[in-house]
């Protein structure tokens, strides 16, 4: 208990403050909106890096429905990761419990619970948030159904809701498979019912991508073989791959500290515990989303009626999420910076008239935050 609310407090501790709002961010949240303004079918989400893959919309399902909720202001996304992170740890606990006992459990947890690189990436929100939890009850699901094929349903609909959050998940598709193969040939408790059923729920949750293959000539699907024939196409690998992987280390390592004596092991736990806190309160920001919402506030209070159209002063796709954000907080612009990159998302909201004024956001050396320049559109 005492473990659960110490991390609660690091994952809530100055949220506003401290989410970072950035391109990719804002990607996610205009593909949301234009459901919000316009809900209607899609068969594909977000892309795979620079793989030319697309997992399956449901994410960006889920990230309207938060954002309207929240009546646009991404903040609930902010809420929503540290929600996310706390039931991950919830569900993690159980799992270790489970598995390796109760004081195997409360270790493991700990370790995971605390783990800075953890801390981080649970105040995003974006489609890695609910990588964690989703490969751990893969993991859990894979052992349970060596001794229950019933769980092979349970299996069926993570498999298939792993294509809708991130393309890191879908390393347990051949590892799926091959459990499959080896229960069938060696325990031999899978029955034809329940496979039919476990595919039908797998199917039911994979149809959106069936349907764009199916009218895109099976683009999705050939992904591996374009990847093969043109390597410049492969995506960039990024730290974030592991956030699958972090909870099964953790349940790994928990087996060998347990290990360890006592005393020295509670003094490990402390010390452990006491660096996250000095790591977390120590986070400071003056770029985070509640300096870029008073910022935008003021500036569209100078704007008032007057059209404008939006820049920044570095390129946009490491200076981005400020379109976005203008909408959500009160005055959408003309035109901007970022159509040159998410106008295909909003066409009909791209004005041909010349704006009134221009307004250029830069960085501001003195604050180490922002500041936002006003002038006429000549």
């Amino acid at each position: 208990m005492i473990i659960f609310l110490f991390t609660f407090f690091l994952r809530f501790w100055s949220v506003p403050e401290l989410f970072y709002f950035g391109i990719d961010e804002e990607y996610h949240s205009l593909l949301a909106l234009s459901q919000i303004k316009d809900l209607h079918p899609i068969w594909i989400g977000l892309s795979a890096g620079k793989t030319g893959y697309y997992i399956g919309p449901g994410l960006v399902y889920l990230h309207a429905l938060l954002l309207w909720i929240g009546k646009l202001d991404p903040v609930i996304l902010a809420y929503a990761a540290s929600v996310v992170g706390i039931t991950t740890l919830i569900v993690f606990y159980f799992v270790a419990e489970n598995l390796l006992g109760k004081k195997t459990a409360i270790v493991s947890t700990a370790f995971y619970a605390f783990l800075p690189f953890v801390l981080q990436y649970d105040r995003r929100f974006w489609n890695s948030t609910l990588v964690p939890l989703i490969s751990l009850l893969i993991f859990f699901c894979l052992v349970k159904s060596f001794k229950d094929a019933r769980w092979h349903v349970a299996l069926a609909f993570l498999i298939g809701l792993s294509f809708h959050i991130h393309a890191s998940l879908l390393i347990y598709v051949p590892i799926y498979f091959i459990v499959l193969i080896y229960q069938y040939i060696k325990i031999r408790r899978i029955n034809f019912s329940l496979l039919f059923i476990s595919l039908l729920i797998f199917l039911i949750l994979y149809s959106p991508l069936i349907v764009y293959d199916f009218v895109h000539n099976f683009d999705n699907l050939k992904t591996p073989l374009r990847l093969l024939q043109h390597k410049e196409l492969g995506a960039k690998f990024n730290n974030y791959y592991f956030l699958g992987f972090i909870p099964l280390i953790s349940l790994w390592l928990g087996k060998y500290l347990v290990k360890l004596n006592r005393g020295i092991l509670i003094f490990l736990l402390i010390f452990y515990i006491f660096n996250a806190f000095l790591t977390v309160t120590r986070w400071s920001t003056n770029s985070g989303l509640s300096t870029k919402k008073e910022l935008i506030r003021n500036t569209i209070g100078k704007i008032g009626n007057k059209s404008f159209r939006l820049e920044t002063t570095e390129k946009y796709l490491y200076f981005g999420g400020w379109r976005y954000l203008f909408e959500a907080y009160g005055k959408k612009p003309d035109s901007s910076q970022a159509d040159e990159m998410f106008g295909w998302i909003y066409p009909r909201e791209i004005s041909p008239k010349k704006p009134d004024l221009k307004v250029i956001i830069t960085s501001d050396p003195r604050s180490r935050g922002y500041k936002a320049i006003i002038r006429k559109n000549e």
